[in-house]
């Protein structure tokens, strides 16, 4: 089974997997093909007013916002495939992880560093490590998840 992986940020992540394993990790659509996927599984965004860092609210730029929506969309649209699915960040973090919920960015970057750094391409510039970690550690989560569970998630 061929499935793509999507963390659609400012600097994207892409993992590729066949058959629950990693494939091709990477932060260029470019190097993915646009179609002939199972499933494709994106991160999903919100918008919002606000979050949290360090403890601290923290206003989000309407701009950032607009960009981040419109690159999740664009990379949604890109690739096709038999059933395409979103999940928060949240949830599959909780799966990779039980009983971890609402983990820092840092502390989820440094888990999936010491877990899955080895496999990625070791010329991934330092800007697109963490998107392309978090796009592995989703893919990771996805292959603990029966087909059921997976269905709640289902957009497409």
């Amino acid at each position: 089974m061929r499935s793509l992986f999507c963390d659609p940020g400012s600097k994207p992540g892409f993992a590729w997997f066949e058959d629950n394993k990693l494939f091709r990790s990477g932060w260029e659509p470019e190097l993915f093909p646009e179609d002939g996927w199972f499933e494709v599984c994106h991160e999903a965004q919100h918008s919002a007013a606000s979050l949290y860092r360090n403890g601290r609210k923290v206003r989000i730029n309407r701009k950032s916002q607009s960009t981040l929506s419109f690159t999740a969309g664009r990379l949604f649209e890109k690739f096709s495939a038999q059933r395409k699915y979103r999940i928060l960040p949240d949830d599959w973090r909780g799966i990779l992880w039980p009983g971890a919920r609402r983990l820092p960015k840092p502390v989820v970057l440094a888990r999936l560093e010491t877990e899955v750094g080895t496999l990625l391409d070791p010329t991934t510039p330092k800007g697109h490590r963490g998107d392309v970690l978090e796009a592995v550690g989703l893919g990771l989560a996805w292959s603990r998840l029966t087909y059921e569970q997976k269905e709640k998630f289902r957009v497409e």
